[in-house]
């Protein structure tokens, strides 16, 4: 099968300036792997409106956000707007909404969607961490307007993915699965914290130390796919961030170009035999140009595939660490909705 590539050259126009590590190029090398790997972008996407975007942001921040259009404004020394950042993020946003929709309306089975700015560290009230709108919330709330009963996200960006988590921190029918660099910005992401109120028992944090292509793996295989077949979403939505990477200037983790293929082929599976086959996968960080376009090709292939590549051979982990996935996972067939 071939997978959609959702993409849009508006998203070129953010542009923080200087060394700022998410720069344009970004987006570019990003296209490169998935082209190279014979996948065309379509880029007919429209952007979100302000009505999508207070689903899951505070009116007064997506206000704050689009009177700063046009013009250049500092969130915090690290999230920087330029004229063309509004524009934009509506349009990174809005292929996550024609993505959703797509998927959801069976014109697509497996979504690519490379957009930026990044979207996962935006909080209901706030821009963070390079982010202003969390499109993979906004993706999220699309499809429970449009009828999934539940919905569940995969975060794979070496940084924990706050935004996305908090918004639905206590909501039971989207599930929140976080892997990340443990103690790497931004704070949280604990592996005790599990949701609050009825989302209780609805997020699962695995903060990572060193961590490569075979524990990656294994955390899909014993705690990840489990968890998601009890919970039985109708789609499976992805952060794609490649900061991951072993190559990556802003983390510390060891995932190859390779592993990504075969971390987002056991997905991609996985979302065939619960979600239909529903799965969308948007990228968020990743900031080595190199290991951005071979990394998207390998993500491009798999997605293409029928079934994942044959895994690396998976860690022994430690009895408290084995102990505490076990616990989350009975605790997610428990309180599944």
């Amino acid at each position: 099968m071939t997978p959609l590539l959702l993409t849009h050259p508006a998203c070129l126009e953010h542009v923080p300036g200087g060394d700022h590590p998410e720069r344009p190029a970004r987006l570019a090398a990003a296209l490169r792997g998935a082209q190279a790997a014979g996948l065309t972008p379509d880029t007919s996407a429209l952007p979100a409106t302000r009505a999508d975007l207070v689903r899951v942001h505070d009116a007064a921040l997506v206000d704050a956000l689009l009177a700063a259009a046009g013009r250049h404004h500092a969130v915090d020394p690290e999230t920087l707007m330029s004229p063309g950042t509004v524009d934009a993020m509506l349009h990174a946003a809005g292929v996550a909404l024609e993505a959703t929709r797509r998927l959801l309306a069976g014109d697509a089975r497996r979504v690519l969607a490379l957009v930026r700015p990044p979207g996962h560290h935006a909080e209901r009230d706030r821009a963070l961490g390079f982010c202003f709108v969390n499109h993979v919330a906004v993706a999220a709330a699309e499809a429970r307007r449009l009828g999934a009963a539940r919905v569940a996200v995969v975060d794979v960006d070496a940084h924990f993915g706050n935004g996305t988590q908090h918004i639905f921190h206590a909501d039971p029918t989207v599930l929140c699965v976080d892997l990340h660099e443990d103690a790497l910005f931004p704070e949280g992401g604990d592996l005790d914290d599990r949701g609050r109120g009825p989302g209780h028992g609805f997020t699962i944090n695995l903060p990572l130390l060193g961590a490569g292509d075979a524990t990656y793996a294994a955390l899909v295989d014993q705690l990840v796919a489990p968890a998601i077949r009890a919970f039985r979403p109708d789609i499976l939505l992805i952060s794609l961030g490649f900061d991951a990477h072993r190559a990556d200037p802003l983390a510390n983790l060891e995932l190859s170009s390779a592993g990504y293929g075969h971390l987002l082929g056991r997905l991609a599976a996985l979302a065939d035999e619960v979600a239909g086959g529903r799965l969308l996968a948007l990228l968020e960080g990743g900031y080595d140009l190199a290991a951005l376009e071979t990394a998207t090709r390998a993500v491009a292939r798999a997605l293409a595939a029928p079934a994942p590549a044959a895994a690396p051979p998976a860690p022994a982990f430690t009895r408290r660490c084995a102990d505490a996935l076990a616990a989350l996972a009975a605790g997610i067939a428990r309180e599944a909705p």
